[in-house]
């Protein structure tokens, strides 16, 4: 995550490059206008304080929310009830939605993450970098996506 940290604060908080920022959310809004059926899209957030914008981007897009406790063996196991076959996972944080990313590794799923500077980035395909730990922030992330999702 170096190489999107822009400098640092006095007292020692990273900031991210807006600029690295932007592009990386449009790479992600053309990611997703890519698929054909919006509505096979998955967003998952395991945080409580990501669900409203989990709910409002998936409202907005057409796309399945997860919101909560993600069930192991939601995408590998097909005798789980509402078992979700997707082409694309996009997740609020990859350390919390950590069980989400590597199920949707082993179907092949591209994965978009909002990550924050600590975040590890190995089954990421699409980093957005940002603050993931502010509500406020997780809320604005997900409706420029959607808006940049519609412009696309």
């Amino acid at each position: 995550m170096d190489k999107y940290i822009f400098g640092k604060r006095q007292d020692k908080v990273n900031i991210f490059n807006i600029e690295k920022t932007w592009e990386k959310m449009v790479l992600a809004a053309m990611a997703c206008a890519a698929i054909k059926h919006p509505g096979s899209i998955v967003v998952v957030s395991g945080k409580t304080f990501g669900r409203k914008p989990v709910l409002k981007f998936a409202e907005a897009t057409g796309s399945r929310p997860c919101t909560g406790r993600f069930v192991p063996g939601l995408f590998t196991n097909t005798n789980v009830r509402g078992s979700i076959g997707a082409p694309l996972l996009i997740v609020s944080d990859p350390v919390t939605d950590q069980q989400a990313i590597i199920e949707g590794l082993s179907c092949k799923m591209p994965v978009i993450a909002f990550c924050n500077t600590d975040a590890d980035l190995s089954f990421v395909d699409i980093a957005i970098p940002m603050n993931n730990r502010s509500p406020n922030a997780i809320g604005v992330a997900f409706f420029i996506l959607s808006r940049l999702i519609g412009v696309h």
